[in-house]
């Protein structure tokens, strides 16, 4: 059985947040519940940890590659323009990119081009 290896804010913690998970023992904790193949880390902490108040965890999570989907959507609409960008980024370029039937890409584009090497072609000798 696979276990969730990932860290989790411990309640009630004497410290305030402020620090990245795994950097103390007395606020994160690492959890074991049983996650599916495949998946680095369990539902609940992928949900405690893009609900914590500390934007620098949420951030964190939004540039993670294996961050879920859905995860990623939820933080894209965070308020910290960081987080939402980190997650906006992360998504971007996890998606493929949309294609339109009427746009050209660049290789069409390069080989419909006739492009001369020279800076002063079609200007005459002078």
């Amino acid at each position: 059985m696979i276990r969730c290896r990932s860290w989790r804010p411990v309640a009630d913690s004497p410290h305030p947040s402020g620090h990245l998970p795994g950097h103390c023992r007395r606020c994160w904790g690492i959890c074991l519940h049983p996650v599916a193949p495949g998946m680095p880390r369990c539902t609940e902490c992928e949900v405690a940890l893009a609900s914590h108040p500390d934007a620098a965890v949420r951030s964190a999570l939004a540039e993670e590659p294996s961050v879920s989907m859905e995860t990623l959507t939820l933080l894209v609409t965070d308020m910290d323009a960081v987080v939402a960008t980190a997650a906006r980024w992360n998504l971007d370029h996890r998606l493929p990119p949309a294609h339109s039937e009427d746009t050209e890409t660049h290789s069409e584009l390069a080989s419909s081009t006739a492009v001369d090497s020279s800076p002063w072609a079609g200007r005459g000798n002078r």
